[in-house]
């Protein structure tokens, strides 16, 4: 796992601490996502929620946040039915997205 993680902006929001960025996949997509830190966002204690947008360049590719395994997965639209299933190659270099992580 080589995810890049390039910060726009982090901050204080109440008690939470908010990171948001963009995340860069890399040529070696793991089948089910990618596990990502609390403190690959700067954060040192747990990540309490994750939101993504879509990826850039690709509509066809979405990412999900997986809470209980602490991944980004991510989704994409076979070619026939129009159902998502889990992205189909290992090299993810050309994703990025965008995210918004609160956490402390």
């Amino acid at each position: 796992m080589a995810l890049t993680f390039t910060q726009e902006y982090a901050g204080v929001v109440g008690d939470r601490r908010v990171w948001r960025g963009q995340i860069t996949f890399d040529s070696g997509y793991p089948v089910g996502g990618e596990v990502v830190a609390a403190s690959d966002f700067g954060l040192t204690l747990e990540i309490e929620s994750v939101q993504l947008g879509g990826v850039e360049g690709d509509p066809t590719v979405q990412p999900t946040w997986d809470p209980s395994a602490s991944k980004i997965a991510l989704q994409e639209e076979d070619a026939t039915s129009g159902i998502s299933v889990d992205f189909a190659t290992t090299d993810a270099s050309a994703v990025i997205v965008n995210a918004e992580v609160f956490g402390r």
